[in-house]
């Protein structure tokens, strides 16, 4: 899955200072330098324009839209003390999708640098999942899904929206995605987990296919936006029963953004379910033979445990005895 972050150093297009000769008199001044960080991928459908304001010492005041990347925001000659800086994120219908405010504190005479980070904007977007069986073997009707909203949020099933399409409408986030192909009698045949995001206002679309054989081809296809690469290394193919599997994540950025962590989700089809703050894992193939999925998700969070930036991964395996 080709996954994209953005990490902002914006030059800007259009800008305006306005500063009262009062407060040029009254304060000394100083230059404040921005890293933008973003959590949805600038120049996409979902992010094509920050908008930049700021409210300091005697009703001072700054405005700048972003439209190109490639340089820091330098905003000169501002009156020292505090100043209210809000960062907004707009889409390419100038929708609100992501948005940030911190207070900063100019010194006169130095340059201040700062972090701010864009989180996303929270308003319901919908997904639809088109399903592809072969209806001679499993007829319409044999998949559930459901989202979750991460990290702890409650299921929201899908509804069947005609023929093979399922839908569902959340708020704008990133979402556990969970199918399961069942049997008649509502037997689990399999089950396929992915991580998506949801935008406010879109629909995304995403394409779940299974084969004849099943095992090792049930896929979802889909570009919602992820900007966390994740692979998993230490996968034993041929597994033997009662033997261990180190395994480790490898995440792209190696590290999140400035005021981020990461937290590792590890889930497997025989029912293994593990968040933790590592990403490594010691899987016990247990005494049960048979063939296993492994599916990890990487969530970047901030200090409220709010989910700022997703990615996931999925590998199979065998244990035998």
């Amino acid at each position: 899955m080709k996954v994209i972050l953005c990490i902002i150093y914006i030059s800007f297009l259009s800008a305006c200072i306005h500063i009262p000769d009062a407060a040029r008199q009254q304060h000394e001044t100083g230059e404040l330098h921005l890293l933008i960080h973003a959590g949805v991928p600038f120049g996409s459908e979902e992010l094509s324009n920050i908008n930049i304001t700021g409210t300091g010492p005697s009703q001072t005041m700054f405005t700048r839209q972003i439209r190109q990347v490639g340089k820091p925001v330098v905003l000169n000659d501002l009156p020292a003390g505090v100043w209210r800086v809000t960062v907004e994120g707009v889409n390419s219908s100038s929708v609100p999708t992501a948005f940030s405010s911190r207070s900063v504190t100019v010194t006169a005479g130095k340059t201040t640098e700062r972090t701010v980070f864009l989180m996303p904007e929270v308003s319901q977007g919908t997904l639809e999942v088109a399903v592809s069986l072969p209806d001679s073997v499993y007829p319409p009707g044999r998949v559930r899904a459901s989202l979750q909203q991460l990290p702890y949020g409650e299921e929201i099933p899908l509804e069947n929206a005609g023929g093979t399409c399922l839908k569902a409408d959340a708020l704008s986030g990133y979402y556990l995605l969970s199918a399961v192909l069942h049997r008649a009698g509502g037997e689990i045949i399999w089950e396929g987990i992915t991580s998506v995001r949801i935008t406010g206002g879109e629909t995304q679309e995403i394409a779940l296919a299974f084969s004849e054989t099943l095992f090792g081809t049930f896929s979802f296809q889909h570009h919602t936006h992820l900007p966390v690469s994740v692979r998993i290394s230490g996968i034993v193919p041929d597994l033997k029963t009662d033997e261990p599997m180190i395994l480790e994540a490898h995440c792209f950025p190696e590290a999140p953004a400035s005021g981020l962590r990461y937290k590792f989700i590890w889930k497997t089809s025989d029912g293994m379910y593990l968040m933790s703050s590592s990403g490594k894992l010691s899987y016990w193939a247990g005494n049960t033979p048979g063939k296993r999925q492994l599916t990890l998700v990487v969530l970047a969070v901030d200090s409220s445990g709010r989910v700022a930036q997703a990615g996931s991964t999925s590998a199979l395996f065998h244990i035998r005895e």
